[in-house]
């Protein structure tokens, strides 16, 4: 009989130092309860990921379809030293690594505050890449592949689009970043003329 004592004896035990642990857990500072404004932010930090994928995704797979499709003109040397294929797969990979990167960047957002500003920084950087890859294409593109009449009219359609589509949403992403820097120059001009006056 004391046996049987001593083992509920020890269950019990066990239950309510269970009970215990589970009471530090929720009252540790360390651990993390999801709030209303966290599950906002990470909506707010997964949109990006998702506007990239639904507006890039159709041009990377036209890019890997001419890029990878001897058609015509894709594969002509060009004294810039790369040829039309080149330049579209290192456009499709370019895009991979953002959208793998914007992936990774929007799980670790809600954790790392830091995280906000290469963020940032990745767009800045990608915006001016694609600034300058556009500009090889449209020289690669104009000066050599069209002039010498070898692009068949479909690859030629798509180029055009492209380059041009392309040119369009940098010049537009640059004036946007441009215009929010302005915006927060001025809050923080604005927040320090106020504290001066203080």
């Amino acid at each position: 009989m004391s046996k049987i004592d001593t083992s509920n004896k020890n269950t019990i035990n066990d239950i309510e130092d269970d009970i215990e642990d589970d009471i530090e857990s929720q009252s540790n500072p360390e651990v993390k309860k999801i709030s209303n404004n966290d599950i906002i932010n990470i909506c707010i930090s997964w949109c990006p990921f998702f506007i990239v994928i639904l507006f890039c995704l159709p041009t990377i797979i036209c890019d890997l379809y001419f890029a990878y499709n001897s058609i015509s003109c894709q594969h002509n040397l060009t004294p810039i030293g790369i040829n039309l294929s080149t330049w579209l797969q290192v456009s499709v990979f370019y895009w991979f690594g953002y959208v793998v990167s914007a992936f990774i960047l929007g799980i670790l957002t809600p954790k790392y505050k830091f995280i906000k500003q290469i963020r940032e920084l990745k767009l800045r950087l990608t915006l001016w890449f694609y600034f300058v890859w556009n500009i090889i294409g449209c020289i690669m593109y104009w000066k050599y592949l069209q002039p010498s009449g070898t692009c068949d009219s479909d690859v030629s359609s798509y180029i055009v689009a492209r380059l041009i589509s392309y040119i369009i949403t940098v010049f537009i992403g640059i004036l946007m970043g441009i215009c929010i820097g302005i915006s927060k120059y001025q809050k923080e001009r604005q927040s320090n003329k106020y504290f001066l006056m203080v």
